[in-house]
């Protein structure tokens, strides 16, 4: 299983609505428990959450890039700033590891600096 994260923009294009995929990237969710301890969890695996929105209504509800930005920025840079505290929850069975997190974290953060009004999107 993994996390997929998808930053995007709906196009009328007349007809029937086209997605325009902007971004579009994933990470096991082995990562889970080192991306909780820097601060990307919410902002990554549950934006809606900061919002209040439940997972059963995150369905409905619109969340831009720029409304999350400044939170992935915050925990990549505790993850950058920290390797060696962060490298020791690398996962056991070797899927994930502190790398992939941040690869993913900065191309994420990257869209979301380069499209701050495109829509985005999280599936877990």
């Amino acid at each position: 299983m993994s996390l997929s994260l998808k930053v995007y923009f709906d196009l009328d294009t007349g007809n029937e609505p086209y997605r325009c995929d902007v971004y579009s990237g994933g990470i096991t969710h082995n990562m889970g428990e080192m991306a909780s301890e820097c601060g990307l969890y919410e902002p990554m695996w549950r934006p809606y959450r900061m919002w209040g929105v439940s997972d059963e209504d995150e369905d409905g509800f619109a969340l831009f890039a720029d409304e999350i930005a400044d939170k992935v920025r915050v925990g990549l840079v505790e993850l950058v700033s920290n390797p060696n505290k962060y490298k020791k929850l690398n996962p056991e069975n070797g899927w994930g590891d502190y790398d992939m997190l941040v690869r993913v974290a900065s191309a994420y953060l990257e869209a979301c600096d380069d499209y701050p009004k495109a829509k985005v999107s999280v599936c877990r």
